[in-house]
């Protein structure tokens, strides 16, 4: 297999699953607003990122040089999304606080990741969930403030499925750890009357992180295939 093939197969899984993704996430936009608008925002994000992240892994071995490289990404992704969101919400102060301190503390946490990777670079698959521990930290912080439930489930998207490509890991363990974690949280703090939309956006949670792993083990199983043709060995 060429490098061409791989990426036509690998972009194709990306644009299916990216678009059920997105599909599923836009059934929020029946009852137009504010939230459910910056819901979608912020799955779409979430899938180009994790989608192009999983992407570099065609062409290259993970470690710490990705996992920073990752990092870089996903501050610059939050960095756009927060600059739009105190744009569009820039008459109410509380609204930008909550915002730029989200950013900060991201930003805080990404420098940490990258320093102790730098440092440590046997610890990349723990630093993996520390940095979803971050974002899972910022989504209670969302709930606490009073935020919309659909801004609090797009904030565990972007957590699960950034942390499922950073660490260039083919392990699965972090997967259900974001799905339960996510359904702990919409299930036990949203109102039994809102049960199927609590059930809802836990679905949407688990699909974009199952889909961003998943495109890690494609990208990773094809560039395993383009290094055995170009040697002429066969893939084990």
């Amino acid at each position: 297999m060429t490098q061409t093939e791989a990426r036509q197969k690998y972009q194709f899984r990306w644009t299916v699953l990216g678009a059920a993704v997105v599909l599923l996430s836009s059934a929020s936009l029946l009852q137009l607003s504010s939230a459910s608008g910056s819901f979608v925002g912020l799955i779409v994000a979430s899938v180009l990122g994790s989608g192009w992240l999983a992407q570099r892994h065609l062409q290259q071995e993970g470690g710490h040089q990705g996992f920073q490289a990752a990092q870089r990404v996903r501050l610059a992704l939050i960095t756009i999304l927060t600059l739009v969101a105190i744009a569009s919400c820039h008459a109410d102060l509380r609204l930008v606080m909550i915002a730029a301190g989200l950013m900060l503390w991201t930003a805080a946490v990404s420098a940490f990741l990258q320093i102790t990777a730098r440092n440590t670079p046997g610890q990349i698959a723990l630093l993996v969930y520390v940095q979803y521990a971050g974002d899972y930290l910022a989504a209670l912080f969302l709930v606490i403030s009073g935020m919309n439930w659909l801004l609090v489930a797009g904030a565990l998207v972007f957590a699960g499925s950034t942390a499922s490509v950073a660490g260039q890991n083919r392990s699965a363990r972090l997967v259900p750890s974001v799905i339960l974690s996510a359904a702990a949280l919409f299930l036990f703090a949203i109102p039994p009357s809102a049960r199927l939309f609590a059930i809802y956006l836990t679905a949407i949670v688990a699909l974009a992180t199952w889909s961003a792993h998943h495109w890690l083990v494609l990208a990773d199983h094809l560039r395993g295939l383009t290094a055995s043709a170009s040697d002429g060995s066969t893939p084990r």
